[in-house]
């Protein structure tokens, strides 16, 4: 654009020099010069500036990220590009990953990303590696995606990009009993604004799935949450070990949640402790296997004994057997106590 510019300027200035074949006199060099810089300054501002704000498109491949490879070494490699990627990214500028499968380790994170857009057109998908899964000081895992203060950021596919949380080696009794709570959530994203997600899939969450902390003014739709052991379309003594895989857990200021899917084996859509106004939920439809499942609208002082005892909870589960998928149709929520 700034090439183009430059040409026509330059003959915009040419034109000045050298079109006028009358008699009158001509204005001395040097103003047609000042004449032109004016003109060239002003298809400046006019082509380059709507391009400038446009911003880049910056792909995730082109920036050194290594598709179809799910060895350690490479979703570690993917995992620091992202970072690094995420990290210099301009307001204006999308973000785009290409439809193919694009393998991470855990600790892929980012914060204050402003005016972008985030296009997932392929998979994200998770290490099944948990003995390399990164941890803080305190063992404690990193999520799988954690991001802070984002503003005005669409995160949308051009067809249904994919989160794959490949959870399978973090569910099951016997590990639940082992590590209790101390499993990454898939995507976890606190203290931002003014967001959209739409056409995107999350599956397969090793522990919660989507978790908005202290958000305002969000939209969700056009997502879905599917979280199962097998293809079977029913829940059994199998699926309800996949435990803690809320669907979307929330809380903030203006969420509007509609036509979205969701399929898991707890919460479909958790009120979590915190501020809670102007909500709206519109769901296509919520299927989970959670007998304690609940709302959580009157919050987490509402709890019952079973989430801090890993052992009755699962006794509990075991002995509850299948539960009948439920159909939410609308949730108007517009107070800090829930539904």
């Amino acid at each position: 654009a700034l090439i183009v510019a430059t040409v026509v300027g330059l003959f915009l200035f040419y034109v000045l020099c050298h079109s006028s074949s009358d008699s009158r006199p001509r204005p001395a060099p040097n103003k047609m010069a000042a004449r032109a810089s004016v003109v060239g300054v002003l298809v400046v501002l006019v082509v380059v500036g709507p391009l400038a704000a446009h911003g880049r498109v910056v792909d995730f491949e082109a920036q050194g990220a290594v598709a179809d490879d799910d060895s350690l070494a490479t979703a570690e490699r993917n995992t620091h590009t992202l970072n690094a990627t995420l990290a210099v990214l301009k307001p204006g500028d999308e973000f785009r990953i290409s439809n193919k499968t694009f393998h991470l380790q855990g600790g892929v994170y980012a914060a204050d990303v402003v005016d972008v857009v985030f296009a997932l057109d392929g998979t994200l998908a998770f290490s099944e590696d948990r003995k390399h899964w990164p941890t803080d000081s305190n063992g404690h895992v990193f999520e799988c995606i954690m991001f802070e203060r984002f503003r005005n950021v669409t995160f949308t596919s051009s067809g249904m990009g994919t989160l794959d949380g490949r959870g399978e080696p973090w569910w099951g009794a016997i590990k639940y009993l082992i590590d209790g709570e101390n499993r990454p959530r898939l995507f976890h994203m606190r203290n931002s604004s003014q967001l959209v997600f739409e056409h995107w899939l999350l599956k397969d969450s090793p522990y919660w799935t989507f978790w908005l902390n202290d958000a305002k003014d969000v939209e969700i739709r056009y997502c879905d949450i599917h979280v199962a052991r097998d293809k079977q379309r029913k829940h059994d003594w199998k699926d309800i070990q996949a435990f803690n895989t809320d669907g979307f857990d929330v809380t903030g200021t203006n969420i509007y949640i509609h036509d979205c899917n969701i399929w898991n084996d707890d919460d479909c859509i958790a009120v979590c402790k915190g501020r809670l106004r102007r909500w709206t939920l519109l769901p296509r439809r919520f299927d989970n296997s959670d007998p304690l499942a609940r709302s959580q609208a009157r919050l987490d002082r509402k709890r019952t004994a079973y989430s801090q005892v890993p052992l009755l909870r699962l006794v509990l589960l075991l002995l509850s057997g299948q539960r009948t998928a439920k159909r939410l149709t609308v949730f108007k929520v517009q107070s800090e106590h829930g539904f």
